[in-house]
């Protein structure tokens, strides 16, 4: 069975906690909402349904690059089985 582990955990609490900071700090911090505001106004983002989209798509990304990896270590797995079982065998053992 293949799993995740440690890592991928640290790093999607990371994640959720970095996304939840950035929106209390947009909210609640006037200098953190004005620099915000700016950098949308510099880059044209219209409105918080642009943001929120961008939130779900990072989020989506997370879970899309979790599950390629898992896949691709799976494939790595399954080829170093039959590897094995290809490997030719010394005498008498089955």
């Amino acid at each position: 069975m293949l799993s995740s582990g440690a890592p991928y955990a640290a790093v999607w609490l990371a994640a959720i906690a970095l996304r939840v900071a950035f929106a209390e700090l947009a909210t609640h911090n006037a200098d953190f909402g004005r620099g915000v505001a700016q950098f949308s106004m510099q880059h044209q983002i219209t409105g918080a349904d642009a943001w929120r989209a961008a939130f779900v798509l990072m989020a989506l990304a997370m879970i899309v690059t979790r599950v390629g990896l898992v896949a691709l270590r799976a494939g790595m797995v399954q080829g170093a089985v039959r590897a094995n079982l290809a490997a030719p065998q010394p005498e008498g053992v089955q």
